[in-house]
């Protein structure tokens, strides 16, 4: 089904986006992603445009966008059973399984830096991990991954310093890189590394 068939008080998960150029890329600029979890605030009297939340903010689209988004329903506002935004969307920052299993099980926490090219991204990273990186490559690609690892207390922080990008369109092999480890290997923590002297340009992102 589509998010334009989805009513007031509905629970979504993106599936597809069917749209074609800029269109699309409007559509996954704004977040409206594969994978990506949302709920039908409200539809104006005569169905357009469609308010919904995601990500919390709450966004409009016009109804022939929305027609360009496919989605797997999951419920109405109200419903016991929470939507599920990704696979981890059970084990919420404060819920208190979540914290005893990461306590006691995996002290591993996985922290990703994002970036425009030449943001300082990569000079943060080894600054913070020195010499206790390893560098490879990304299949299929010759992007590197580079991964660095310190110990703080009784953590492992491993940070994953992912391929400069300007957006999460996925378009080049570095965006369809960074997006895909977000939205697949889900980092606990995502660090967006900025260059100050650029705030427009690098806030996109």
């Amino acid at each position: 089904m589509n998010l334009s068939d989805l009513k007031t008080g509905d629970k979504a998960i993106v599936t597809n986006i069917t749209a074609k150029g800029a269109v699309k890329k409007r559509i996954l600029d704004m977040g409206l992603v594969p994978g990506a979890g949302l709920k039908v605030i409200r539809t104006a009297p005569l169905g357009d445009p469609i308010e919904i939340q995601l990500k919390g903010f709450y966004m409009s689209l016009r109804k022939e966008e929305a027609f360009c988004v496919t989605v797997e329903q999951s419920g109405k506002i109200g419903d016991r059973v929470p939507i599920r935004f990704h696979k981890q969307s059970e084990h919420s920052a404060g819920d208190r399984t979540y914290a005893s299993e990461h306590s006691h099980h995996d002290k591993t926490i996985k922290i990703a830096l994002v970036g425009n090219p030449n943001a300082g991204k990569t000079s943060l990273f080894n600054e913070l991990v020195g010499a206790h990186q390893k560098v490879g490559n990304y299949s299929g690609v010759t992007v590197e991954r580079v991964e660095g690892v310190i110990h703080y207390k009784d953590y492992k922080l491993l940070f994953i310093d992912l391929p400069g990008t300007y957006s999460l369109t996925a378009y080049s092999p570095e965006e369809v890189i960074t997006r895909n480890y977000i939205l697949e290997e889900k980092p606990d923590i995502v660090i967006d590394v900025v260059d100050g002297t650029n705030l427009a340009r690098n806030l996109y992102l």
